[in-house]
């Protein structure tokens, strides 16, 4: 406890420390921060500001002109990152001299930083262009690993110049040769003929072709220019129950006060026939049926998955997919005055129940989400 506590009273000693006192005491950094968040500075603070920033200034220029001299073409990324850095701060300082009223003119600026980035830019796209040439070459041999590698680095490229060479196209034979294109096929010898219809329909509705990740999903080889997979989904037997009724019925029975006679007793007290309201009880019963209906449908299927070429799956699974639905409601018979808590109507109506044909399509849609995730857990990239 003693520990957190002096922990929080050294942060709380720091945060309140100004920017002079943070200079002092060699903390030249935190110092810059505290002053370029200053609403308003005096004469000393920004004499301080400039000077710290001429300091950042004359360091930054030294580490620049140190990693320009190198041979190396990995540099240049690093050249570039610094120097977006430091074009981000000397536009933050021209910002924070308007507002503050201090001459953009008392400010050091960093020599050439435009034609230096333009440089850094133009070197660092050289760099990633190099590095993808040499992916591109194992690519065109037949490795994916490599097309993949090839296109983040061609993607880098473009951080730095827009159109650099042929990077681009080369580019698109990467993204072409890193993809896997995989057809579907299924085979529906064990459905009937709507439900083989039904799941052609859901099929159909999956809105094929789909890119994921650097995998491309057809139910139509004709969309590909090569095959590299086949997926092939066996769905078996469709089992949908019939529709389903269950009741639950209970009676409810009570007394209630439907109203009062007069009658007249004999009062020892008043020796004499007084009058007396006596009410009228009535026993009320009802009959309560709460209804549930149910229909339920299951599709099991087997997934496999082939390269191209070959008669042996790599992959497979079984697996199944389930829809259920049911529906409440309850309705009452006799005098509702009876109706209590422990015996009363659901809420809701009755309703129609789903049929077998958006039964299966709901099973078919809910394949989608299994034959995704083993697609993702089960595509390998195959070097040569």
């Amino acid at each position: 406890m003693k520990t957190n506590l002096s922990l929080l009273l050294l942060f709380f000693l720091i945060a309140c420390k100004g920017p002079l006192k943070l200079y002092d005491e060699g903390n030249a950094e935190e110092a810059f921060v505290k002053l370029l968040a200053k609403q308003k500075m005096n004469e000393t603070e920004k004499d301080l500001l400039i000077k710290i920033h001429a300091d950042r200034i004359a360091q930054d220029e030294q580490i620049i002109d140190r990693w320009m001299q190198s041979d190396s073409l990995e540099v240049w990324p690093r050249v570039s990152g610094r120097l977006e850095k430091i074009e981000t701060i000397q536009n933050e300082i021209y910002a924070v001299a308007e507002k503050q009223a201090i001459p953009i003119a008392q400010f050091a600026s960093f020599k050439n930083l435009d034609t230096k980035l333009e440089l850094a830019n133009e070197k660092a796209a050289e760099y990633y262009y190099q590095r993808q040439q040499q992916e591109y070459q194992d690519a065109l041999k037949g490795s994916k690993k490599a097309a993949r590698r090839g296109y983040d680095l061609g993607n880098r490229i473009f951080k730095y110049q827009e159109e650099y060479k042929d990077a681009g196209a080369t580019n698109e034979i990467l993204k072409d040769i890193g993809t896997d294109y995989i057809v579907m096929i299924y085979d529906s010898s064990y459905l009937r003929t709507p439900e083989i219809i039904s799941l052609e329909t859901m099929i159909t509705s999956w809105g094929l072709p789909e890119t994921q990740f650097w995998s491309e999903l057809s139910n139509n080889a004709k969309d590909f220019t090569r095959v590299d997979f086949w997926l092939d989904i066996a769905p078996a037997e469709v089992g949908i129950s019939q529709p389903i009724w269950v009741e639950d019925r209970c009676i409810n029975s009570k007394e209630i006060e439907v109203g009062t006679n007069t009658v007249e007793e004999w009062s020892e007290a008043d020796s004499a026939y007084v009058q007396r309201e006596v009410p009228i009880i009535e026993t009320v019963s009802v009959e309560v049926i709460n209804y549930e209906q149910i229909r339920t449908g299951e599709l099991p299927f087997r997934i496999q998955l082939f390269k191209n070429g070959d008669q042996r799956a790599f992959a497979k699974k079984e697996q199944s997919v389930k829809f259920s639905w049911s529906n409440e409601f309850g309705e009452a018979f006799g005098d509702e005055r009876a109706i209590e808590l422990s015996c009363c109507p659901d809420s809701g109506w009755e309703e129609n129940f789903p049929s077998e044909k958006s039964i299966l399509r709901k099973l078919g849609d809910r394949m989608k989400g299994p034959i995704q995730e083993f697609l993702v857990a089960n595509m390998e990239t195959y070097e040569k």
